[in-house]
């Protein structure tokens, strides 16, 4: 269907915004559509503001602003692709870039919880949107694990992974670009426009990462520690094990032992590692057992920040897991 989203005039005459929906995949069709036209109406006066100057906090959500943002203006990114998030200390050119903010997208407190002081004082008066908390999103607690080890990572209990979950990913475009659409009414159909084409390749690309896997079959895998829990819970996945609970804590000689003794039994071929300090402890905990390492990038650390990245992101998960 298409829609007339608003119009305004300038010295070249009339000029109307014309977006045409491809019934999403993610989202009540009905209800998406409601949203975005609610949107467009409250756009119609024309507003001749210049494009927001945005920040994002990691590679991923950058992507998806980026996506967002396609053909009007590019986002900032704030954490540089290899520096982990959980504990980070800002550059000065990092800091200027949130006091000039006007709209920042970031994951939420249980990814960097040293970012909420910078919003409150350097961010200001910028427009802050935690991704985590915005209505829609799928959001996982951090349990114990099998014996007994909390996540020491992540004490709030919220997983906060969750672009992991292309579903949230689908949620969030769609709040990206309502969010830049209010600050920047001009561009408003475009953003909105880029946010359903996006929600589309989204859902294909889930369809094929969920095909693969069908194709594949049981996977007995491992991973170095639980940061893969959405990817696992929306393609119906289960590690056997986690030779962590966080990256932080190490397991001790008993908890080894264990480790190998379940690797043995669930015959794991291969465990994943999402951080690169892990290498050596999956070597000592599978030493003599024929189970192969895989690197898995959660962060977008090896691929170029963009528009690209979350779905190059998503789809080499996906392929770590088909070559397991």
């Amino acid at each position: 269907m298409s829609v007339v989203v608003g119009f305004k005039s300038d010295h070249r005459g009339l000029i109307c915004y014309t977006i045409t929906f491809i019934k999403p995949k993610f989202t009540n069709e009905g209800a998406l559509v409601f949203r975005l036209i609610v949107v467009f109406v409250a756009l119609a006066l024309p507003a001749g503001a210049d494009v927001p100057k945005v920040v994002a906090d990691i590679a991923p959500v950058h992507s998806l602003v980026a996506r967002v943002m396609d053909g009007v203006g590019e986002p900032g990114l704030l954490l540089q692709p290899g520096t982990s998030p959980h504990s980070y200390a800002m550059r000065p050119s990092e800091a200027a870039a949130l006091d000039d903010a006007d709209v920042v997208f970031w994951v939420g407190p249980p990814l960097t919880p040293w970012l909420e002081r910078p919003l409150a004082t350097l961010a200001e008066g910028a427009k802050i949107v935690a991704l985590l908390e915005q209505e829609g999103t799928h959001v996982l607690h951090a349990e114990e694990d099998a014996h007994g080890d909390a996540d020491h990572d992540h004490p709030e209990s919220v997983d906060p992974h969750a672009w992991l979950d292309p579903e949230n990913a689908g949620t969030w475009v769609v709040v990206i670009a309502e969010t830049l659409a209010k600050a920047d009414p001009d561009n408003g159909p475009v953003y909105l426009a880029n946010a359903v084409a996006a929600q589309n390749d989204i859902a294909d690309l889930t369809d094929k990462i969920a095909s693969g896997l069908a194709d594949k079959g049981d996977i007995s895998f491992a991973v170095d520690h639980d940061a893969l829990g959405y990817f696992e819970h929306r393609f119906a996945l289960s590690h056997r094990l986690a030779v962590s609970s966080s990256h932080a804590v190490l397991p001790g000689p008993a908890r080894i032992g264990a480790l190998q003794a379940t690797a043995r039994a669930d015959q794991v071929n291969c465990v994943l590692l999402s951080t690169n300090e892990g290498l050596g402890l999956v070597e000592t905990v599978f030493e003599g057992l024929p189970v192969n390492p895989v690197k898995v990038d959660i962060l977008g650390t090896d691929l170029t920040p963009g528009p690209l990245l979350y779905m190059d992101l998503m789809h080499r998960l996906g392929q770590s897991l088909w070559t397991c």
